[in-house]
């Protein structure tokens, strides 16, 4: 009975680790659509406010949706003395493990343009910037779908195979 309880434990938990393999990828991709979110009120917050992005990311962070988005918060919390695209990449710096190498490729490049160049220079930036994270999404997501699928099966299959083995 207790090898039988044990194989039935082995196998629940080995789906489990499989279930989790394949979570950490939606929880990028979750926080990617966050960043498109916060990107299109970036965006309209400076083509009609034109307020200082400090000002404009703080407004932003003020907004319930972004108030737990650890990416809003880092750019809210910009030093006084420190130029707005500096805290834009160091924000994203620090969130790197969160959006993956590809985003964060698209924000360093953003960082650059924004407070340096005309408002709608900064205004395409982050249009370039947004389509790149709503195409990783995109491919992402498909990837989620079918690799969540496969992470759970080979999970039970492994547990079985080795409450197999043990058994």
């Amino acid at each position: 009975m207790i090898r039988f309880a044990g194989s039935i434990l082995l196998i629940c938990c080995s789906g489990l680790l499989g279930i989790a393999a394949g979570l950490d990828l939606k929880t990028k991709i979750n926080h990617c659509s966050r960043l498109c979110s916060y990107l299109e009120c970036l965006a309209a917050e400076l083509e009609y406010s034109c307020a200082p992005l400090e000002q404009v990311a703080k407004r932003l962070f003020d907004q319930p949706a972004f108030q737990t988005f650890p990416f809003a918060q880092d750019c809210s919390a910009c030093r006084e003395n420190a130029p707005f695209s500096l805290c834009f990449r160091m924000a994203a710096a620090k969130n790197r493990h969160i959006f993956g190498e590809q985003v964060f490729s698209g924000l360093e490049a953003l960082s650059d343009q924004l407070g340096n160049f005309p408002v709608e220079t900064q205004l395409a930036a982050i249009a370039h910037c947004k389509r790149l994270t709503e195409h990783f999404i995109d491919v992402h997501q498909n990837r989620y779908e079918h690799n969540i699928k496969l992470y759970r099966t080979l999970g039970f299959l492994g547990g079985t195979a080795f409450a197999i083995l043990i058994w």
